[in-house]
This record gives structure tokens, C-alpha cells and sequence, in this order.
């Protein structure tokens, strides 16, 4: 998904900020959906959702993107 070099930069700018703590994390969900009604299809859905964030601990604020 993302190079180890892309994560430590992206931290080390994170904690460069002065957090206490600073972490990356990804998601990628795949969903599927066949509706039938009396034996005859009525739907399909397939999807994909995939991301990545990055959230940075200050005492007790939090700043996410």
C-alpha cells in the first residue's frame, strides 16, 4: 500500500510537530451484495473502500487527516 520510507518520512514530520505520539493507519474493505426477491435477482453491488490516515497525540489533542 504505502513504501516504509513514505511512513517513517510522514511520522518523523508528525512528531517533528512536538506530539507526544504519532501513528498512520490504513483500511480497505470489500463489500458484496446480491439482493434476490422470489428466486430473481434484484440487485448486485460490489465495492472497495481503501484509505489511509495519519493521527498525531498532543497531551490530550488529537489532530487527524
Amino acid at each position: 500500500m504505502i513504501s516504509e520510507k513514505v511512513i517513517s518520512e510522514a511520522l518523523e514530520i508528525a512528531m517533528s510537530t512536538g506530539a507526544d505520539f504519532a501513528e498512520l493507519y490504513g483500511e480497505r474493505t470489500r463489500n458484496n451484495l446480491i439482493k434476490a426477491i422470489n428466486g430473481k435477482v434484484e440487485a448486485i453491488n460490489d465495492g472497495l473502500v481503501s484509505g489511509v490516515g495519519i493521527r498525531a497525540f498532543l497531551g490530550t489533542k488529537t489532530v487527524f487527516a
